[in-house]
């Protein structure tokens, strides 16, 4: 992979972009929701999954807190993140309150802990938040399309390699990015009793 494709792909996965995907393809599929319905529980998704954080990261450019949206400085990351822990969590009680559907009440809380998570390790060690956003985001699709999804886990192989090659993060950074999406996402996605 040569740097123009892993910046292409690095850019089209992600972590803002995986959470507005997955949560419009979960409203817009559930059958047991009308149409506005659909429109309304993706809109809030989408506004703090990613419209909220996208206007947080360029606030925190125009401060100067961070260098640029995909924050590649290390210790530049875990303000930002826990800003957008904040964002998501909020984003999970407003899905709550409207009543939407478990699974993307399920999706908005794991997105929110498992960024505080990775905020927190930031501090020490630049685990890849593209992995495992893109890892949660499977989790979940996984649930709602159940083995239909599982080739798609292979974007988690695409996207890390990117990361890789544009020299974001390690093999291992990458490695345990995914890990930690899938994992924890699978373990509390049950806790949400969707089954």
């Amino acid at each position: 992979m040569n740097k123009t494709s892993a910046q292409i792909i690095s850019t089209v996965f992600n972590p803002v972009i995986n959470p507005l995907i997955t949560f419009s393809l979960l409203a817009l599929t559930d059958q047991q929701l009308n149409l506005a319905e659909k429109i309304q529980f993706s809109e809030i998704a989408d506004l703090f999954a990613c419209g909220l954080i996208i206007l947080c990261l360029f606030i925190f450019i125009r401060l100067g807190l961070i260098n640029s949206p995909d924050i590649p400085e290390r210790k530049q990351r875990s303000l930002p993140l826990v800003v957008a822990a904040i964002v998501l969590f909020t984003g999970f009680l407003a899905l709550s309150f409207a009543h939407a559907p478990r699974l993307m009440q399920g999706l908005m809380w794991c997105y929110a802990i498992e960024t505080l998570i990775i905020a927190i390790i930031s501090y020490w060690w630049k685990i890849s938040i593209h992995t495992a956003s893109m890892g949660c985001s499977l989790v979940a699709l996984t649930y709602r399309f159940s083995a239909i999804i599982l080739p798609f886990y292979l974007l988690l192989l695409l996207v890390g390699e990117a990361r890789i090659v544009l020299k974001r993060h390690t093999i291992a950074q990458a490695i345990a990015g995914a890990l930690l999406g899938i994992v924890l996402t699978a373990i509390q996605l049950l806790s949400f009793k969707l089954a």
